[in-house]
């Protein structure tokens, strides 16, 4: 019996070897006749190696697989208009596959395999003849592009390079009688400019609204041109919390933002003009766009009131030449021409341009004998020094005269019933605002993640008005008695900034560091004379008796100077910790000098008071924290 099962089992050996040898005769006759076919397409296997697995011992033979290429990514698309036409660029880490071609009604469809596309593309109408220029992505590791012409199918030339491709396209020529069974619908859009995304007034960086854990609202342009503003205050009309405040008889702008009073307003990041000193109405003809920022805000511009930050962002030269002339007529005698001009000075374009004009002349509603006459003048020049540096060259003249209009004074706790045109000043009431400013501003990258930047601005303000003002209450017949006031002040600032930005990662994290010193100094000089004014009665105002006084009026009532000095130094972290999860961080030193002196003032028998100096320094340090999680794109807590 034993030695029947060891033949048996010797029997079973040699049947399983030959088995195997007949298999494996097989397989290598098998590669042999797909080497003849496609000698190029299969690796070179060693004989011997190929067979030890089979000869070695009775083991199910070892399969080699052959491992799949990386998809190659596509990093960016782009199209541009050359000399030779339109062309699209699709810019890969490595070299993509050549796209196999379809048509579909007007459209010209190339499937990329084995490709991963970062971010979708689309471009309505790029060139004439050519509709619609998309990328998507479709499944299995394949980036669709489609070139949809306008009238026929548009003509591509594929030029490979190492990394990505260059689509040469040519728009098609309709045929006649062609076959338009299969259409395909382009559904183009306009944006109506009313969202901006982003802004700079929070962080002095480019950063999206909703990434920001403050308040900031954007006025675009749109919404200006829109409404035809012309005076700040309507504009702000879009902001919540924010109100006009005292205008000093509606000769200046003045706003309250969640309560507090803003002695100033900045233009570009730089401030205009300072607390004490009438400063006029911010024109708005080379306005780009407004920024509110609600809340605390020392942290980026040293001592501002809490309640927040008006920033007016205005109107950059640009590549391509584009003019406007604009003229509104409205009541009151309003006329109002505007002009604006923007283009490359020479022909490369490392020279550009801007120009905004502006005149306004009115009446108003008021019989005054000073008419509204403002003259605005802004010219602004772009420089390319290089590739990364770019140098901004700007100045703004304004002059403003209008009438010094206080309204109508109360009668006790109400409102007197007197027409609205009454005037309880003089006729030749007056308040003129003369400014200039003019600056630079220098940027330049020292790569794609770091930048400096550097700007100076110098402004000049001188303010003078004559003005009648009600002195007391008045009485129960209705007599106001009222005095004569004259202002003669100016006013001289300077102001510095230069700040590093940087963009960069720790691990996972990733970092939008910004570093920056900025220096104020504002010089003013303030002068008031008053005398005493014929009282006129509420109901029956006999104005324009008395003739105008020459100034200076008699009476010194404030003669007074100012110097301050700030400097503040800034440092901030724009902190993505995860993908909808960003941490602010920053903090402020500010050093502060400020020295006045009061020329002695009397004015029998009301005021009698001695000249005065006096001199204050002060440091303080702001720190800023603030946390934005947004558990969906739209939302932001």
């Amino acid at each position: 019996m034993g030695k029947s099962l060891q033949g048996l089992n010797l029997l079973a050996l040699l049947l399983l070897i030959g088995g195997q040898i007949l298999i494996a005769e097989a397989v290598l006759a098998e590669q042999e006749a797909e080497a003849e076919i496609a000698p190029l397409s299969q690796p070179n296997i060693e004989t011997e190696g190929a067979l030890a697995p089979v000869l070695g011992s009775a083991e199910q033979p070892t399969t080699v697989a052959q491992s799949e290429p990386s998809p190659v990514e596509i990093t960016g698309i782009r199209v541009e208009y050359t000399e030779a036409g339109l062309q699209m660029v699709i810019e890969a880490d490595g070299t993509l596959a050549s796209p196999t071609q379809s048509v579909s009604g007007n459209a010209l469809v190339l499937d990329i395999p084995n490709a991963i596309l970062v971010e979708e593309f689309q471009a309505f109408e790029p060139a004439d003849g050519i509709a619609l220029v998309q990328a998507s992505v479709l499944p299995g590791g394949i980036v669709q592009l489609a070139i949809t012409g306008s009238d026929a199918v548009p003509v591509v030339d594929i030029n490979t390079e190492a990394t990505g491709l260059v689509l040469a396209i040519t728009p098609g020529v309709a045929q006649a009688g062609t076959d338009d069974a299969a259409i395909q619908l382009v559904v183009t859009g306009e944006d109506d400019g009313y969202v901006v995304p982003n802004a700079t007034t929070a962080t002095r960086t480019d950063t999206p609204l909703i990434e920001v854990p403050q308040s900031i609202q954007v006025i675009p342009q749109a919404v200006l041109e829109d409404q035809q503003v012309i005076r700040l205050n309507d504009a702000l009309r879009n902001a919540p919390g924010v109100i006009q405040g005292n205008t000093f008889g509606g000769g200046r702008d003045n706003f309250t933002i969640r309560g507090f009073e803003q002695s100033t307003t900045f233009r570009d990041g730089f401030r205009i003009g300072t607390a004490g000193i009438i400063d006029g109405f911010r024109e708005t003809s080379n306005v780009a766009q407004v920024e509110v920022l609600r809340g605390p805000a020392a942290i980026l511009y040293g001592n501002v009131e809490p309640g927040g930050v008006i920033n007016l962002v205005t109107e950059q030269p640009q590549a391509t030449f584009s003019g406007e002339v604009t003229a509104q007529i409205g009541s009151y005698g309003l006329f109002r021409p505007t002009f604006d001009i923007t283009g490359p000075a020479i022909e490369a374009g490392t020279v550009r341009y801007r120009l905004n004009t502006a005149y306004e002349q009115s009446d108003g509603f008021r019989d005054f004998d000073t008419n509204v006459e403002l003259v605005f003048v802004s010219p602004v020049v772009a420089i390319d020094l290089g590739d990364r540096t770019e140098l901004t060259l700007e100045l703004e003249y304004l002059d403003d005269e209008r009438p010094f209009d206080r309204g109508i004074p109360p009668l006790g706790n109400t409102i007197p019933d007197v027409p609205r045109d009454t005037i309880v000043g003089e006729p030749a009431d007056f308040v003129n605002v003369e400014t200039v400013g003019v600056g630079y501003r220098l940027q330049h990258r020292f790569s794609d993640d770091w930048q400096l930047r550097n700007r100076f601005r110098y402004g000049a303000t001188a303010f003078s008005s004559l003005r009648t003002e009600p002195f007391g209450n008045v009485a129960a017949d209705g007599t106001l008695n009222r005095v004569y006031i004259a202002n003669d002040s100016q006013l001289d600032t300077y102001e510095f900034q230069t700040e590093i930005q940087g963009e960069f990662s720790t691990g996972s994290i990733n970092h939008t560091l910004l570093a920056g010193v900025d220096v104020f100094v504002a010089d003013s000089q303030v002068k008031t004379t008053t005398n005493f004014a014929l009282p006129v009665n509420l109901f029956d105002p006999q104005i324009g008796i008395a003739p105008t006084p020459t100034l200076p009026l008699p009476f010194l009532r404030n003669d007074s100077t100012a110097n301050l000095s700030r400097v503040g130094l800034l440092l901030q972290d724009q902190i993505e910790l995860l993908p909808g999860l960003n941490l602010l961080l920053g903090g402020r030193v500010d050093f502060f000098d400020q020295r006045g002196t009061a020329a002695a003032i009397f004015i029998p028998p009301f005021i009698n008071t001695p000249a005065q100096t006096g001199e204050q320094s002060e440091t303080a340090f702001t720190p800023r924290v603030g946390i934005v999680y947004q558990p969906i794109a739209a939302l932001a807590l």
